[in-house]
């Protein structure tokens, strides 16, 4: 296969093409070596509780990177299905991507179901 010279490294095959996706954005995470100023100190509170009733999910609304808030209404919380929720922390490009693939895997496992259920 011929080299092209400055185009992108879209890995090889078997690498993992996530390695690294879901990650910190902002530098490394912290190491026990670090001293608190070499911290960012910024994050996410989501809380979810488990009822009788049900799920009760909840989480702040404030985006931010690093010391700037980029808005305070962030949604947080996404459904996957109607059944299925999921809170976002970190990337939002990573969270977006983790929830656009779940949405597919549930969309794909419901119409193998219905397909299955069809054929008999």
């Amino acid at each position: 296969m011929q080299d092209f010279p400055n185009s992108p490294d879209l890995g090889r095959p078997g690498e993992a093409a996530t390695e690294g996706l879901y990650g910190p954005e902002l530098g490394d995470l912290p190491t026990h070596d670090m001293s608190d100023e070499q911290i960012t100190k910024t994050g996410t509170t989501t809380v979810g509780l488990t009822t009788t009733d049900g799920v009760v999910l909840a989480t702040d609304r404030r985006a931010s990177a690093g010391n700037l808030v980029a808005s305070k209404r962030a949604e947080k919380i996404a459904e996957i299905h109607p059944r299925g929720a999921l809170t976002i922390s970190g990337a939002v490009s990573a969270a977006q991507a983790l929830i656009n693939n779940l949405q597919a895997e549930v969309r794909l496992y419901e119409a193998c179901l219905l397909y299955t259920s069809l054929s008999g």
